[in-house]
């Protein structure tokens, strides 16, 4: 092959790649607009998306009660913070038609969706009901909202549920507790906290003077800070050993709070935060 042939072979070679790259090019432009298309799409869909978290925020903040009932005998402090991302907590503290029974509700659940059967489910079937409809029962009353979560074709490990039940004729308090819920009982005479998880929750618990039940939603002892350090449920014992058995129970959920505070810093939770505190007064008055 002469050096003529070499050549024009060479230039067959440079101008393929050059159509080669000419294709890439437009390849790559092609490609490039696309991106950007996605982009502003995916832009749009976020804004969209932090309305309707906006929009699930205020929902929450409604549904939650703001106030609850006087209650002779026990002094109550709650709180709920709706979390930046996801929401799904919801606090109740309600009376029987029998105004001698009462209950504490605390769920938390991965998805609106499942708060909102829940809260349905209590609207039916619990506050305007009260015992007749099981209510009395922890147990029985969270295994028939877990069927009907079920039905609903939702996942029952997404939820997690505490009920409590309190007679204030025998002043027995008795619970359950379904996944993840936080739950404390502190004595009255001694100090010493149990965790309800940890207790037989079929043994009704006989409360006495200046007792105290913490209920935590997994959002709030789960609650990481920019570092991803979890709170955990440290803080909160600290809390329940330095506030006297005597003081206020606001004291000891703004304790609790301050502590959160320190831990997140000028972070806000992702998640909400939800507390319920309870505490017996002096002036217990057993009917049976």
């Amino acid at each position: 092959m002469d050096q003529d042939q070499k050549i024009r072979d060479l230039n067959l070679v440079i101008d393929s790649l050059r159509d080669e790259l000419k294709h890439r090019e437009s390849d790559l432009s092609v490609y490039q607009k696309e991106v950007e298309r996605l982009n502003v799409a995916i832009s749009e869909i976020l804004l969209g998306m932090d309305k309707d978290l906006a929009l699930l925020r205020n929902i929450f903040k409604f549904l939650v009660p703001a106030q609850f009932p006087h209650i002779s005998g026990f002094n109550f402090s709650t709180k709920f913070i709706p979390g930046m991302r996801f929401n799904g907590d919801y606090i109740d503290v309600f009376e029987h038609s029998d105004r001698f029974k009462f209950n504490l509700i605390l769920s938390s659940s991965s998805g609106s969706i499942l708060t909102a059967l829940l809260i349905a489910f209590l609207l039916k079937h619990g506050r305007d009901s009260g015992e007749e409809t099981g209510a009395s029962d922890p147990d029985g009353f969270t295994k028939r909202v877990l069927k009907e979560i079920e039905s609903k074709g939702q996942s029952l490990a997404d939820i997690q549920l505490a009920c409590c039940h309190i007679d204030k004729r025998t002043y027995e308090f008795t619970y359950k507790i379904h996944g993840k819920v936080f739950g404390f009982f502190q004595d009255g005479d001694t100090g010493s906290v149990e965790d309800l998880n940890n207790l037989n929750s079929e043994k009704p618990i006989a409360l006495k003077p200046y007792d105290r039940v913490v209920l935590l939603s997994p959002g709030l002892v789960g609650c990481a800070d920019e570092k991803g350090s979890i709170f955990s449920v440290t803080p909160v014992l600290e809390a329940l050993a330095k506030i006297p058995l005597t003081q206020s129970v606001h004291d000891l959920r703004n304790d609790i709070f301050f502590r959160l505070d320190q831990h997140l810093g000028k972070r806000r939770p992702l998640q909400d935060v939800s507390i319920i505190v309870m505490s017996i007064e002096n002036n217990v008055i057993k009917l049976i």
